[in-house]
Parts: C-alpha cells; sequence; structure tokens
C-alpha cells in the first residue's frame, strides 16, 4: 500500500503563479519618448570630410616583395641518400 507524502498538495501552475508573483507586471516598463517605428528626423553633426582626405602613417608592416632572388630550390629531401643508420652484423657475445 502507498503512502501519501505529507505536506501541501501543489499544481502545475504554482510554479507559474510564483514566477508571475516575481517579474514585474505589464505596465512597469516606462519607455523615452519618441517615435519607435521611424528612425530620428533631427538632423546631427555631420562628418568633417577634410580629416579624410588626409592621408595617415599606416602601421602596418610592409612585407618585401619577392624576386627570384630572394630564395633557393633545396632538392636535398628528393635525392636518393645512404642510410645513416648502420647494424652490425656479427651475433652478440653476451651469453
Amino acid at each position: 500500500v502507498s503512502k501519501i507524502p505529507p505536506g501541501k498538495r501543489r499544481s502545475f501552475l504554482d510554479s507559474a503563479e510564483r514566477h508571475g508573483r516575481e517579474v514585474p507586471g505589464p505596465g512597469a516598463h516606462n519607455p523615452t519618448a519618441g517615435c519607435s517605428n521611424a528612425l530620428p528626423t533631427k538632423l546631427s553633426r555631420t562628418t568633417d570630410w577634410t580629416k579624410e582626405a588626409q592621408k595617415s602613417k599606416s602601421l602596418k608592416v610592409k612585407a618585401p616583395e619577392i624576386g627570384p632572388n630572394h630564395y633557393t630550390i633545396n632538392y636535398s629531401r628528393a635525392e636518393p641518400t645512404a642510410p645513416s643508420q648502420t647494424v652490425p652484423k656479427e651475433v652478440n657475445k653476451n651469453f
């Protein structure tokens, strides 16, 4: 036979009611006055184009241009070479 747990019976709506008590109501938001469905039409300062026409010093480091005498081709990895490891052919004498 199963026991009924002691305590208050809870509904699935209890958590929604508790959340509704904790968050602000629909009238709590007070937006700033003005048009909210279009861009503002008030004139603002424009950009000073005289500064745009001035040249500024670039901070980027220029990479040197590559020419035929700036690199060398190394074929040592492609050419066949003799093996660099050696293996002794005589039997070890440690027994």
